[in-house]
């Protein structure tokens, strides 16, 4: 192990002394105005630190400071990487973060202040690799009654998720290790005598490995006891439909720097309630449906780095026990959001989420389709969301029992579906929807189908007479019993519409107050 020791440099001024005029009683001491200045850094550091042992230290300029200066971490691309002391100094927070095979950079800002100055600097600790012995890739698999033999789940790659395999395996039970080369080699399988947990150790090179791609022993898989050096691939899927999986007891985490797709990842997990919070998924772009029926799933993923990440379509779907704190994600660069938090595929069950993503920049989101539909306890503040980008809200915020917020400044110009975007339902498993917000300044303009926007929405009674309706062609059940809802539409511009069947059932519209213009009405 190398010992680094750098030179922690303070720049210290001159105090000048200014000889005065003649005229002049005496001399004067002029100070000059305090200065305070960090650069960046960048370190090149081996893999494999200790806790507590300096890796970096920022270079200072101060100048004329009448108070100590105070540093502190202001982001880090893996949290609990590196803490910083008040002598500029980084040092090793998690010696488990610095490991080669899971990331080859650690990156983050510091911020460095002297009372009222402030200044902050960027820092990467560019890793390098060390030799090291194999570290083993441990299971453990609960054999059950008329299915005792274990199916590793390989897989036979493709160019975007190539697969290699050449390990051998500890079956647990005192046979004899086997030896696997391919994904079809036959002792990537082994049939036990007796039920019971059993433990499996794998050695080698083992990358792709996917219960998606693999179904046959998803169900007896109950937890990861160590990650090692397997590489899962980047085929997405998985733990889907790993029934039994509760959760990792690994204390390392799985080596992902390779991994950009985590679609289905958790699909139908429904036990599983595992520890995520330090997994490094920055390189993460796909994360599509990744909980999908993860019913019981509700672990701290609030520090994921999930900045590169452009679909998000689905990823709690069905997930109705998560509640957890994600207001701080960087979502900029996702485009997808459709059906991010809905409840229908739990329809039986109450979606959990209400938690503040207010702060959420969705300016790139195209879809919001379904996203927050049966999502019954949410109701966040979304006033300040830019939906400028969106063109599809259909289902939005259908069956969301409890959302009733001000979203009268949101740029809807570039929606074109508004299909059951406020809906409630007849459903005795839902209470109709509580929205009844003023809309009335939206640029619905680009909108085509309206279809059942408002159905079934019992509270809904905003005045949009001044709605540009012009290039709507569906306004079926639109307004169908939403009983509240009373607000004159004759001036409507409806000249577009082809259908409107069930316009106005069981709502509180008079026939005078039904649009007039177009053939449909």
């Amino acid at each position: 192990m190398k010992t680094f020791f750098f030179k922690f440099s303070i720049i210290f001024s001159v105090t000048l002394f200014f000889s005065c005029s003649s005229d002049d009683d005496g001399g004067t001491l002029l100070l000059d105005d305090p200065i305070l200045m960090v650069s960046d850094l960048i370190e090149i550091i081996p893999e494999n630190q200790e806790v507590a042992m300096v890796v970096a230290q920022f270079a200072v300029t101060q100048e004329n400071l009448t108070t100590p200066l105070i540093f502190e971490i202001l982001k880090v691309s893996r949290a609990g990487a590196v803490t910083v002391n008040n002598q500029g100094q980084l040092l090793v927070g998690d010696a488990t973060a610095f490991d080669f095979e899971r990331r080859e950079t650690i990156s983050g800002e510091i911020q460095v202040s002297s009372g009222d100055l402030v200044q902050t600097a960027s820092f990467t600790l560019n890793l390098t690799d060390e030799v090291e012995d194999a570290v083993p890739f441990i299971t453990r698999w609960n054999l059950v009654a008329g299915d005792l033999t274990v199916q590793l789940p390989l897989y036979e790659g493709l160019a975007n998720d190539p697969t290699e395999y050449n390990f051998l395996v500890d079956w647990g039970d005192g046979s004899p290790e086997g030896l696997v080369t391919s994904f079809d080699d036959p002792d990537a399988q082994h049939t036990y005598f007796f039920e019971g947990v059993q433990t499996v150790t794998i050695t080698g090179i083992l990358k792709g490995f996917n219960f998606g791609e693999n179904l046959t022993s998803r169900n007896l898989i109950v937890d990861v006891a160590q990650w090692g050096d397997v590489q899962i691939g980047n085929g997405g899927g998985y733990f889907a439909f790993c029934e039994n999986l509760v959760g990792f007891s690994a204390t390392d985490t799985p080596i992902l720097k390779e991994v950009t797709n985590m679609d289905e990842m958790f699909r139908l997990a429904v036990s599983f309630t595992g520890d995520l919070s330090n997994w490094d998924v920055s390189n993460v772009t796909s994360m599509s449906s990744m909980f999908l029926d993860a019913f019981s799933f509700d672990s701290d993923i609030s520090d994921w780095d999930v900045s590169n990440v452009t679909t998000m379509g689905g990823m709690f779907l069905g997930a109705f026990n998560f509640n957890s704190d994600i207001s701080n994600w960087d979502v900029s660069n996702v485009t997808n959001m459709a059906s991010m938090f809905s409840g229908f595929l739990a329809p039986t069950r109450s979606m959990k989420f209400n938690q503040d993503i207010s702060k959420w920049d969705v300016s790139n989101v195209t879809s919001m389709s379904g996203m927050f539909a049966a999502a019954v306890n949410f109701n966040q503040d979304l006033s300040n969301w830019d939906v400028s980008s969106v063109t599809t809200m259909r289902s939005m915020f259908f069956r969301a029992r409890d959302f009733n917020q001000d979203l009268s400044n949101w740029d809807v110009s570039n929606v074109t579906d508004m299909t059951l975007m406020f809906a409630g339902s007849t459903n005795i498993s839902f209470v109709p929807t509580m929205f009844n917000q003023d809309i009335s300044n939206w640029d619905v303009s680009s909108v085509m189908t309206m279809e059942g926007m408002f159905a079934e929405n019992r509270a809904f009674n905003s005045d949009i007479s001044g709605w540009d309706v012009s290039n709507v062609t569906n306004m079926r059940i639109m307004f169908e019993n939403a009983t509240n809802f009373s607000q004159n539409l004759s001036n409507w511009n409806t000249d577009n519409v082809t259908d409107c069947e069930n316009f106005a059932n069981g709502s509180g519209l008079s026939a005078e107050q039904i649009p007039i213009n177009g053939i449909c009405f």
